[in-house]
C-alpha cells in the first residue's frame, strides 16, 4: 500500500498521503490529530472492499464496471469494521447528507510494479446506508491487499469457541481483541501442522517411521507457528502449547503457556507439563505482544494496523515489540502502520519511518532532528524552522513575533546590524520547557553536524515577582545553560524587569513626535505635556525623566507592572489617530531607548557572532 485519500472522513475534510509501502511506519501526532483515524478509514475499506465482493462479486471494484449503478444497502447495525457510536460518526462533522460525499482511496503496487487504486464511496441519508466503488483502475487479475486491524487491546474472555472471519472482525472492531486471540492462535498452530506434514510427503514419500535425521530437517522447516514460538522463548521465556480442537467434539479452544528454563546442554527447555497454565491468567502486557504477533503472522493478511500496540508494555518491552515487527516485516513481506504516543519508540526507530500526522496533513520526517519537534509535540509546521536552526545554530526564543519586529527597529535606532543567521522560535513555554528543548535539540544536531547549538531565551515578567530577574536580566540568578560537556554555552535565560516589550514604549516624546506626524487634525493637541496628561488622566501612568533606567526603586511602579497595551491603543481615540506600534517605534531616538532592551540587543549580536 502507498497511498490513502480521504474525503469528508472523520476529522479530514480531505488528506492525500504518500504511505511508505516497505516495512514499518509509526504514526505520530498530537492528541486530536487524526491517527487513529487514518487506520479507522482502512478497516472501514478494508470491510466494505470484502462486502462488495461478497455480495456482487469482484467485478463490482473493477475500473469498467458502471458507477451509476446503485449501492449495496448495508443495515447499520451489521457495520462492524470499527466501534462508533452511530454511523453518522464516519463523516467530517457528522454531516451525512445522502450523496457518496464520503470517499476512502487505497493505492498499491501490483504486477510489472503498476500502480493499482481502488476508491470506495459511502452514503448515509436517514437510516439507509450505501456502499459502492466510485474510481478504480484495477482488472479482474488483479491483486488486492488484505488489511487487518487491531485496535488497543482490551482483556480476554475466559472461554472462547470457535469463530468464523466475519465474528472475529466484528469483536476486533469493538475492541476485543482478546475475544479471539486464541482463534488466531489456532490457525498459525493448524496452518503448522498442514505445511510439517506436506513437508514431510514432499521429503519423505511413503516413509512411515522417520528417523532422528529426518526430524531434524523438518524441525527446520519454517512456519509462522515457530516464527512466533521463537519471539516468546526469546522475549518472554515461554512456550505455547495448542490443545486439539475439533468442532464436531469441542465447544471451546484451548491454549496454555508453559515456562522455559535454561539447560546446559539443550538450550531453553519445557519447565514441566505440569506447569501449563491456561492464558486467561496471563498479564495485559504478555497478551496484548501476543494478540499483535498473532495477527502479524497470519498469512492472510498483508497489510497490519496497530492502534497503540505499546499501551501495556513496559518501556524496554517497546523496543522489543519494534525489532521484532521491524524483522516480521522483513522476513514475511508484510506491511505495518502502526499508531504510538511512545517517547521510546519515536527515539528508537529510523525517523524516516515517522509519518507525522498534524492540520489535516501527513508527512514522513525528512531529518532526524525532526523528531525532537515530535518528542516535544510542537508539530510538522516546525519543521522548516528546523532547517534553518541546523543552517545557521543561532535561535531566539520569544513569546511574539511582535516582540522581535520591535528589538529589530530598535536595533537599527541604535545603529547597529540585527543578525542574519539568528533562527526566530516562537513559543509560550516557560524557561525550564525551553532548556529541555534545546538540550534535547542540541544533543541531536550535535551527532549529525558535530556543532552545538546557542540559544537566546527571551520572556516577559508577565505577573511574576520583580525580584525574579535582575540588572542582567538573568533568570532566578541563571544566566546560561552549558551542554553535556561543560564547554558550550547553549542557552541563555533572560527575563525582561518590565512586564512586557510594550511597557518600555511608553515614551511620551516619541509618542508626541508620532501624533504630530499622523495627526492631520489642527485642533487637536500633540505636545509632550499633552501626553503626560493623557498618560496620568486616562490610565494614572506617569512616566519619569529616568525612565531608560529598569530598577524600579528609581523609577514608577506602574511603568513596570501595568498591562500598558491599552495605553497605546488608546492613542487612536485620544489623539485621532490611527495608531501602529511598529511603526511608532521608528519614532523612538537612540537616547530613548530603555537599557535592557539595549542589553538584550548587545549579547544577541555578540552570541551571533561566534
Amino acid at each position: 500500500m502507498n497511498l490513502i485519500e480521504l474525503e469528508n472522513f472523520k476529522r479530514f475534510s480531505k488528506i492525500n498521503i504518500d504511505v511508505n509501502e516497505n516495512g514499518l511506519s509509526l504514526i505520530s501526532g498530537v492528541n486530536n490529530s487524526g491517527k487513529t483515524s487514518l487506520l479507522h478509514a482502512l478497516a472501514v475499506w478494508e470491510y466494505t472492499k470484502i462486502l462488495l465482493v461478497n455480495y456482487r462479486g469482484k467485478e463490482s471494484l473493477l475500473e469498467d464496471y458502471d458507477t451509476n449503478k446503485n449501492g449495496l444497502g448495508v443495515a447499520p447495525e451489521s457495520f462492524s469494521p470499527i466501534s462508533i457510536p452511530s454511523l453518522k460518526y464516519l463523516w467530517k462533522d457528522q454531516r451525512a447528507n445522502g450523496s457518496y460525499a464520503l470517499k476512502v482511496k487505497v493505492g498499491w503496487k501490483g504486477a510489472d510494479n503498476k500502480n493499482l487504486f481502488l476508491e470506495l464511496a459511502y452514503t448515509l441519508n436517514g437510516n439507509n446506508f450505501a456502499i459502492k466503488k466510485s474510481n478504480s483502475n484495477l482488472s479482474i487479475n488483479d491483486t488486492i491487499p488484505t488489511i487487518a486491524y487491531l485496535p488497543p487491546f482490551g482483556g480476554m474472555s475466559e472461554s472462547e469457541s470457535w469463530l468464523s472471519i466475519a465474528d472475529r472482525r466484528k469483536l476486533i472492531g469493538k475492541g476485543q481483541a482478546g475475544s479471539v486471540i486464541r482463534n488466531l492462535l489456532l490457525d498459525l498452530h493448524s496452518a503448522h501442522e498442514d505445511k510439517i506434514e506436506s513437508e514431510k510427503t514432499k521429503l519423505f514419500p511413503g516413509k512411515k517411521r522417520l528417523g532422528t535425521s529426518d526430524k531434524e530437517i523438518l524441525d527446520k522447516v519454517d512456519t509462522e507457528w515457530r516464527q512466533l514460538k521463537k519471539i516468546l522463548a526469546e522475549v518472554f521465556h515461554v512456550n505455547l502449547y495448542a490443545h486439539s480442537f475439533d468442532s464436531n467434539f469441542h465447544n471451546f479452544i484451548n491454549i496454555d503457556v508453559v515456562d522455559l528454563v535454561k539447560n546446559p546442554d539443550t538450550g531453553l527447555k519445557e519447565r514441566d507439563k505440569s506447569s501449563r497454565r491456561d492464558l486467561m491468567i496471563e498479564g495485559s502486557g504478555f497478551l496484548q505482544w501476543l494478540s499483535v504477533f498473532a495477527l502479524a503472522l497470519d498469512q492472510n493478511n498483508n497489510v497490519l494496523l496497530l492502534d497503540e500496540p505499546d499501551a501495556h508494555l513496559h518501556s524496554s518491552l517497546q523496543s522489543l515489540l519494534l525489532e521484532k515487527l521491524e524483522e516480521i516485516c522483513k522476513n514475511n513481506n508484510k506491511q505495518i502502520l502502526m499508531v504510538s504516543h511512545s517517547p521510546e519508540l519515536i527515539k528508537l526507530i529510523n525517523h524516516e519511518k515517522i509519518l507525522h500526522v498534524e492540520n489535516s496533513k501527513a508527512v514522513y520526517l525528512k531529518k532526524k532532528e525532526q523528531k525532537v519537534l515530535v518528542l516535544e509535540g510542537l508539530g510538522s509546521k516546525y519543521f522548516p524552522l528546523l532547517d534553518s536552526i541546523i543552517e545557521h545554530k543561532k535561535v531566539i526564543l520569544v513569546e511574539n513575533a511582535s516582540d522581535t519586529r520591535a528589538l529589530k527597529k530598535i536595533c537599527a535606532k541604535l545603529g547597529l546590524i540585527w543578525p542574519n543567521n539568528l533562527t526566530e522560535w516562537i513559543t509560550n513555554k516557560k524557561h525550564p520547557e525551553r532548556k529541555t528543548l534545546i538540550i534535547e535539540l542540541n544533543q541531536k544536531i550535535m551527532q549529525d553536524t558535530g556543532l552545538p547549538i546557542t540559544a537566546y531565551s527571551l520572556r516577559d515578567l508577565d505577573d511574576d515577582n520583580y525580584n525574579t530577574t535582575n540588572m542582567q536580566l538573568h533568570w532566578n540568578g541563571k544566566n546560561d545553560q552549558k551542554d553535556d560537556s561543560g564547554q558550550h554555552i547553549i542557552l541563555r535565560y533572560r527575563t525582561l524587569r518590565r512586564r512586557e516589550i510594550e511597557n518600555y514604549l511608553v515614551i511620551p516624546t516619541a509618542i508626541s513626535r508620532y501624533i504630530t506626524k499622523n495627526c492631520k487634525d489642527s485642533l487637536v493637541a500633540k505636545d509632550t505635556d499633552t501626553v503626560n496628561e493623557y498618560l496620568l488622566k486616562s490610565h494614572g501612568l506617569f512616566v519619569p525623566s529616568n525612565y531608560t533606567n529598569s530598577e524600579r526603586e528609581s523609577n514608577t511602579e506602574g511603568l513596570f507592572i501595568k498591562d500598558v497595551k491599552p495605553v497605546l491603543n488608546g492613542i487612536n481615540q485620544y489623539f485621532k489617530v490611527k495608531f501602529d506600534k511598529e511603526e511608532y517605534i521608528s519614532q523612538i531616538e537612540r537616547d530613548e531607548v530603555c537599557d535592557d532592551l539595549k542589553t538584550i540587543i548587545e549579547e544577541i549580536i555578540e552570541m551571533c557572532k561566534t
